[in-house]
């Protein structure tokens, strides 16, 4: 992986990690990672993967934060066809 880490008087520094990730922990790009990293070195780190919302569950909330953002406007049928429903998958 490659992360950018800072710390409480550590700068934020790029840094190659290589470590077995969790799948169903599965990281997105952009997602902050909690970390215990050395401060002298700041590319010896450990991914603290048990305080790490499971995939599922984050694909669930976005769901949930996606379907509030529609609102229930009604106008979710396809045009020509009152009776459908359209879903998104995200």
């Amino acid at each position: 992986m490659q992360l950018v880490v800072r710390a409480d008087d550590v700068p934020a520094k790029s840094v190659e990690h290589s470590s077995p990730v969790h799948r169903r922990r599965w990281p997105s790009p952009g997602m902050t990672l909690p970390v215990t990293l050395d401060r002298a070195d700041p590319q010896r780190l450990k991914v603290q993967w048990e305080e790490i919302e499971s995939s599922r569950d984050r694909a669930d909330a976005a769901a949930e934060g996606l379907a509030a953002s529609m609102g229930s406007s009604g106008s979710a049928s396809p045009a020509g066809d009152p009776g459908a429903a359209r879903s998104r998958l995200t």
